[in-house]
């Protein structure tokens, strides 16, 4: 597979991904974004990381497809909800405050 994108390609996708999926890839992570694009591209079906840009940028994404997308461009973290402190501060602060706000209203 062909890994290049033109400068304002690469933009294009970026601008893309970051409206449709509020995500944001810095500078530093800009590498990264491309090995994952490649990844999804292959996924996708196409052989150029160029074609899937511009089909990419040329559709109207479904939701499946924009769920399938995001799975190349996230990072399945979960050591949020390993912690107990989470689990306390979501109980004991959070919720409670999220309840007297809705029932205020």
């Amino acid at each position: 597979m062909d890994h290049s994108l033109t400068d304002i390609e690469f933009q294009k996708v970026r601008e893309l991904i970051t409206s449709r999926m509020a995500l944001n890839f810095p500078i530093e992570g800009w590498g990264i974004l491309r090995l994952r694009l490649t990844t999804a591209a292959e996924e996708f079906g196409f052989h150029e990381l160029s074609d899937f840009a511009r089909w990419l940028l040329n559709s109207d994404l479904n939701y499946d497809q924009v769920q399938k997308l995001a799975s190349y461009l996230t990072i399945t973290e979960t050591y949020f909800w390993r912690e107990p402190q989470v689990f306390k501060a979501m109980t004991e602060t959070i919720l409670p405050e999220l309840i007297n706000v809705k029932s205020s209203i």
